[in-house]
C-alpha cells in the first residue's frame, strides 16, 4: 500500500478520534452504544447456543411447547409492563439534571405502577391459563407451565421499572453486566431444568432466574441513584401528582406493545388451530430466536441514544439532535445490513446445527425470510426512537395499528403452509410498516430542522440588535 494512502487514512483516524474526544454528546452516544452493544452480542450469543441446546433436548414437539409459553410470557409481559420502563428511562434522563426532585418523583411512581400493573397480569394469567392451555394451544397439560409463568411476568414487570432507572442515568456499563451475569445465570438454570424434568424443568428454572435478575437490578439501581443524587426520599402521594406521565407516554408506549406483541402469540396459535403439529411450532420458534437476536442491535443502540436524544431536545438543542438522529440511521444501516448478510450466508449451517429433525421442513427459506425481517424491524427501530423524544407515541400506535393488522389477516391466509406462511405474513407487514416509518422520519427531520434555523435566526437578530443598540 502507497505511503501515501496510509498518511491519509491515518490522518483520518486521527481525526475522527479527536473529533469524538473533543464532542461531549458524541462521548456519551458511542460510549452508551458500545456498552450496550456489548451486552446485546453477548446476551444474543448465549441466547442462541441455549436455543440450538434446547431445541436438541426438548425435541420437536417439547421445544414448539417452550415456544408457546414463551410466547405467552412475552404477551403478558407487554400488558403488564404498561410501558413504565420507556418511561422511566425518558423522564429520569430529562429532568435528572434540571430538576431531581421531578426525577425521584417519577421513578416512584413508575416502581408503583409497575407493581400494580404485575399483579394485575399475574392475576389475569392465573385466571385464564386453563382457557389458554385447552381452547387456544389444545394442551391441557400445559397449565402447570402457565401458572409458574405468572410468576415470571411478575418479576420481569417490576424489573422494567429498575432497567429505566439505569438507563435514564446513562448507567450503561452497570445495566450491560448484570444483564450479561444474569442472562447467563437465567441460561444455565432453564438448561439444568429441562436436562433434568423436560419443559417444566426449563420454565421453573427461567423463574427462578428471573427471580434473581430483579435482585441484582434493584441493587444496581440503588447505588447509581445514590452516585447521581437521586436519593431524595418522595412519598407515594407525592408521586402520584405526576400520573399525567402514564397518559401522556406510558399508555400510547402500553398500546405500541399490546398491538406488537400478541402478533407473535396469535401466529403460534393459529399454527396449532389450524393443525399442524408442535414441530411447526418448533421451526417458527426458532425463527424467532434469530429473529430476536438481530435486535440486539436496535436494542442496544436504542437504550444508548434515547436518553441521549431525549436530554438533547429537552435542551432545545435541535441541530444536535438531528445529528444524532442521523449518526444512528447511518450507523443502523449498515452494522444491521451486514448482520442480515452474514446470518443469511450461513443460513445451511444454521439450520444443520438444530439436528435431523429439522431436514426436509423448509428451515432454510424460513430463515432467510426471518433476517430479512430482523433487519427491517430493527432498521424501523430508530421511529420509534425520535416518537419518543418528540412525545409523538400516539403516532407509533397508529403504525403499530396498521401492523398487527396486515401481520394477522395475511396470517390467517397462509396460516395452511405452516411456519413458512406465518414468515411469508411477516415479511408483507414489515415491508408496508417500513415504508410508512420513512414517511415519517423524512418529516420528522425536516421539522426538527426547521425548529433549527428559526433558533438561529433568532439568535442573529439577536446579536443585531445588540449591536444596534
Amino acid at each position: 500500500m502507497p505511503d501515501s494512502l496510509i498518511a491519509d487514512q491515518k490522518s483520518l483516524t486521527d481525526q475522527l478520534l479527536t473529533r469524538v474526544k473533543n464532542s461531549p454528546l458524541l462521548k456519551r452516544v458511542l460510549g452508551g452504544s458500545l456498552w450496550m452493544l456489548f451486552g446485546g452480542v453477548l446476551s444474543s450469543a448465549v441466547r442462541l447456543a441455549t436455543g440450538v441446546v434446547m431445541a436438541r433436548i426438548l425435541g420437536g414437539d417439547g421445544y414448539g411447547k417452550l415456544g408457546v409459553i414463551m410466547a405467552t410470557i412475552a404477551m403478558f409481559t407487554a400488558f403488564a409492563g404498561f410501558g413504565i420502563g420507556g418511561t422511566a428511562t425518558r423522564y429520569v434522563s430529562k429532568y435528572r439534571n434540571e430538576n431531581p426532585r421531578r426525577a425521584c418523583e417519577i421513578l416512584k411512581l413508575a416502581n408503583i405502577a409497575a407493581m400494580m400493573t404485575a399483579l394485575v397480569g399475574c392475576g389475569v394469567l392465573l385466571a385464564f391459563g386453563p382457557n389458554l392451555s385447552k381452547d387456544i394451544f389444545v394442551n391441557s397439560d400445559l397449565l402447570f407451565e402457565f401458572n409458574i409463568c405468572a410468576i415470571i411476568i411478575f418479576f420481569i414487570t417490576i424489573n422494567g421499572a429498575q432497567i429505566g432507572c439505569l438507563q435514564g442515568c446513562e448507567a450503561f456499563k452497570a445495566s450491560s453486566i448484570v444483564a450479561c451475569v444474569t442472562d447467563i445465570l437465567i441460561v444455565l438454570l432453564m438448561v439444568s431444568g429441562a436436562y433434568i424434568a423436560g419443559v417444566r424443568g426449563a420454565v421453573i428454572g427461567n423463574a427462578i432466574g428471573w427471580a434473581i435478575r430483579w435482585g441484582t437490578y434493584f441493587v444496581a439501581s440503588r447505588r447509581v441513584l445514590r452516585a447521581c443524587d437521586l436519593n431524595e426520599v418522595v412519598s407515594a402521594k407525592d408521586s402520584l401528582k405526576s400520573y399525567p406521565v402514564l397518559l401522556k407516554f406510558s399508555l400510547p408506549s402500553f398500546l405500541c406493545n399490546i398491538l406488537i406483541m400478541p402478533i407473535n402469540f396469535t401466529l403460534m396459535a393459529l399454527l396449532t388451530q389450524s393443525g399442524h403439529a408442535y414441530l411447526e411450532v418448533g421451526i417458527y420458534n426458532i425463527s424467532n430466536q434469530w429473529r430476536f437476536a438481530i435486535l440486539f442491535v436496535p436494542t442496544a443502540v436504542m437504550s444508548a441514544v434515547l436518553p441521549v436524544m431525549s436530554n438533547t431536545l429537552g435542551a432545545k438543542r435541535y441541530g444536535s439532535y438531528n445529528k444524532v438522529l442521523l449518526l444512528t440511521i447511518l450507523g443502523m444501516l449498515a452494522g444491521v445490513g451486514v448482520l442480515v448478510v452474514v446470518l443469511g450466508g450461513g443460513s445451511p449451517w444454521i439450520a444443520w446445527m438444530y439436528g435431523e429433525k429439522y431436514v426436509g421442513t423448509g428451515l432454510v427459506a424460513i430463515l432467510l425470510m426471518t433476517f430479512m425481517v430482523g433487519g427491517l424491524d430493527a432498521v424501523n427501530r430508530i421511529a420509534g426512537i425520535d416518537m419518543m423524544c418528540h412525545n409523538r407515541v400516539w403516532v407509533g400506535v397508529g403504525f403499530c395499528v396498521v401492523l398487527s393488522g396486515v401481520v394477522i389477516g395475511c396470517g390467517y391466509m397462509f396460516a395452511d403452509e405452516g411456519a413458512m406462511g406465518i414468515m411469508k405474513a411477516l415479511l408483507i407487514g414489515y415491508l408496508v410498516h417500513t415504508l410508512n416509518q420513512a414517511v415519517y422520519l423524512a418529516y420528522s427531520y425536516m421539522k426538527t430542522r426547521g425548529e433549527a434555523v428559526r433558533q438561529l435566526c433568532g439568535v442573529e437578530e439577536r446579536v443585531v440588535m445588540k449591536e444596534g443598540v
